[in-house]
């Protein structure tokens, strides 16, 4: 039976049997737009610091990133990422498969983003050797850091990390368990679209978010374009958090 998009991110996750903070789900590693914009999406229905939750990245023209998530911060992304960040929101978010292949996704009244995902042979050639890898190799830094460099230009995405460290200071390995190439359908942020970037997404596991002092708002929308990005269903971990703050940043 073939195993589409939504089947794959629909199917139960069971997180990885290490120590350390653990995620399961899937993720939209991240897509540019020509107007400066910038989305990325993490849906983990499965985690060891509290309920399952989704979250929305988003970088406007001038560099200020916003998370927005449907749990606390301190229980999200933000967790990891909050010295990068400019705001956060709790608000509503939604991932909600509309077809096999189909991803639409909401936060607030804010921002609405339609992905449709597809496959080619560097997918399938990337997932069969997925299934074949023995499950220590998905544990080793060297290993993780040799798919990386590999997947980026085998997929056209760009740059790939899978293992490395985020704003707050913890590392990170991500096991990347499937993947698709995500086209953007459509994209509104604030009322107004925006078109994708014609050059291949950067993408990156989590990559590191650089923060800067401008924080302009939104004022494009998204429409069809060749640029693309990654959906990958996905087990990460991370260490237990030192005693350095989760977030710096403001709702």
């Amino acid at each position: 039976m073939t195993i589409t998009p939504q089947s794959a991110a629909e199917r139960s996750c069971e997180l990885p049997r290490v120590t350390g903070e653990r995620f399961a789900g899937y993720a939209v590693i991240g897509a540019p737009f020509a107007s400066g914009h910038y989305l990325a999406l993490r849906r983990f229905p499965a985690n060891s610091i509290g309920d399952g939750y989704t979250s929305v990245w988003h970088r406007d023209p001038g560099g200020a990133w916003t998370v927005y998530s449907d749990v606390p911060p301190e229980q999200s992304c933000p967790r990891f990422l909050g010295h990068a960040l400019s705001r956060t929101e709790q608000t509503d978010v939604r991932a909600e498969w509309t077809g096999p292949a189909d991803l639409h996704v909401m936060a607030g009244s804010e921002l609405e983003w339609d992905l449709r995902m597809s496959t080619s042979p560097s997918t399938t050639a990337m997932n069969v050797a997925g299934k074949l890898m023995p499950d220590a190799l998905w544990h080793s830094p060297a290993v993780l850091s040799a798919m990386g460099r590999a997947a980026g230009p085998m997929l056209g995405v760009g740059r790939v990390r899978l293992g490395g460290h985020v704003p707050n200071g913890q590392w990170f390995r991500a096991n990347p368990r499937q993947l698709w190439t995500a086209h953007t359908v459509r994209a509104v942020v604030g009322r107004v679209r925006s078109r994708p970037r014609r050059s291949a997404a950067r993408a990156g596991g989590i990559r590191r978010l650089l923060a800067a002092a401008a924080r302009a708002r939104c004022s494009r929308r998204c429409r069809p374009g060749s640029s693309r990005s990654m959906l990958i269903v996905i087990s990460q971990r991370v260490p237990a958090p030192s005693t350095r703050p989760v977030t710096e940043s403001s709702t």
